[in-house]
């Protein structure tokens, strides 16, 4: 099972999971702005979120492993969707075991890691 959190959005706004999916799948992706395989996969959520958007898929995207280099907030923004985007995400990395980045997990409806 996915563990439950409660963190902050990139506007100070609080994020419960697994209520935040309302029941319903979920593509969890921990990254950060250094890492340039995240860069590559990111956009790629968008299309993610649009294909699977009738089955009510959620896309929560948790920056991890920050280094303070970069703007994590303005990179969301630049993605040209808006998933549920949570901020300082280590203490839920490392609920989740994420020791590296970029970081992908399904979690289905009842809360199961698939």
């Amino acid at each position: 099972m996915a563990p439950p959190w409660a963190a902050r959005d990139f506007a100070g706004h609080a994020v419960d999971f697994p209520a935040v999916t309302q029941g319903k799948p979920a593509v969890v992706v921990f990254w950060a702005t250094w890492c340039p395989y995240c860069k590559a996969f990111m956009p790629y959520l968008k299309n993610i979120e649009a294909d699977y958007a009738k089955q009510g898929v959620k896309v929560v995207v948790i920056n991890a492993k920050e280094d303070g280099r970069g703007d994590p907030r303005a990179y969301v923004q630049s993605l040209g969707f808006a998933p549920i985007a949570v901020a300082n995400g280590d203490e839920i990395a490392k609920a989740y075991g994420i020791q590296y980045i970029p970081g992908l997990l399904i979690v289905d409806g009842k809360g199961k890691v698939a």
